[in-house]
C-alpha cells in the first residue's frame, strides 16, 4: 500500500495537478448553487427526491464542460460489461476519476459492481488504457473517487433544548479525491481538495485571508496616550 500511495501521489500531481483540481472546486461550487436555486420550488418531500438527481446531472454536465479546458483530461459516460446504467468518468493517462455525493467524507459510496472492478485497476471494464501503468506490475490504471456532499451545521437551540441541524443545500462542505483499497472497504490515499486550495474557498465564500504576518499596529500618539498603551 506504501508503494499504490507514493505511485498514486505521483500520478495526480502529473495528470491530474492543481491548476485542474482549482477549476474542479469551481465548477463544484457552481454546480450547488444552481442546483439549490433549481430544487428551491418544490417542497421538503419532493425536495429530497429531486435534489439528488438534479445535482448529479448538473455536475456530470459541469464536467464535461470541465475537461475539455484542460490537455490530458477527458469525460465519458461508460457503460460495463454487466449493466446498462452509464457511469461518468474522468480519465487521464493512468487514473479514471469517478464523482459520489457520502454524507460525511470519512464515508465510502455503497459498494457497486462497476466502482469494484475500476478499484482492482483490471481493463475489462474500461477499454482505454492500452498499456499498464510504469512501475506497477500490470495494473492498468488507479481508481480515484471524488467525494462530496453539501454542508451541515450541528447546533444546540437554547429555544428548543434541542439539538437541530441546518442544511446549506447550495454549498459543499467538502471535495476529497480519495484512492480506495481494491476492495473498495477503505481509504488508502487522500487528498482534500478544500484543504489543499483553502484560497479557493475564501474566493467562492467571498472571503478575505490578509497577510500580516510581519506587520505591527500602527502606533497613533494621541489614541495610544490616552488609553495608557502609548509608549
Amino acid at each position: 500500500m506504501a508503494d499504490d500511495r507514493e505511485i498514486i501521489s505521483k500520478l495526480v500531481a502529473e495528470e491530474f495537478g492543481p491548476t485542474p483540481q482549482r477549476d474542479l472546486l469551481r465548477h463544484l461550487d457552481a454546480v450547488y448553487r444552481t442546483t439549490a436555486a433549481e430544487a428551491a420550488g418544490h417542497d421538503r418531500a419532493q425536495h429530497r427526491k429531486v435534489y439528488g438527481n438534479m445535482r448529479l446531472a448538473n455536475l456530470e454536465t459541469s464536467l464535461k464542460l470541465f475537461c475539455p479546458k484542460h490537455p490530458g483530461i477527458t469525460g465519458n459516460d461508460v457503460i460495463a460489461k454487466k449493466g446498462g446504467y452509464p457511469h461518468f468518468t474522468m480519465t487521464t493517462k493512468s487514473l479514471v476519476i469517478t464523482c459520489h455525493a457520502v454524507p460525511r467524507a470519512d464515508l465510502l459510496p455503497r459498494k457497486a459492481l462497476f466502482r469494484d472492478s475500476l478499484a482492482t485497476g483490471a481493463n475489462y471494464v474500461l477499454p482505454l488504457f492500452p498499456s499498464e501503468v510504469e512501475g506497477t506490475g500490470g495494473r492498468k490504471f488507479y481508481h480515484l473517487m471524488a467525494l462530496h456532499s453539501f454542508e451541515r451545521r450541528v447546533f444546540f437551540d437554547e429555544e428548543t433544548r434541542k439539538v437541530r441541524e441546518v442544511r446549506r443545500y447550495d454549498r459543499p462542505a467538502f471535495f476529497d479525491l480519495v484512492a480506495p483499497t481494491t476492495d473498495t472497504k477503505e481509504v488508502i490515499w487522500r487528498l482534500p481538495l478544500f484543504v489543499a486550495h483553502p484560497d479557493v474557498i475564501d474566493e467562492l465564500r467571498g472571503l478575505s485571508r490578509e497577510d500580516v504576518s510581519g506587520k505591527s499596529p500602527k502606533r497613533r500618539p494621541k489614541q495610544d496616550e490616552k488609553d495608557g498603551t502609548g509608549a
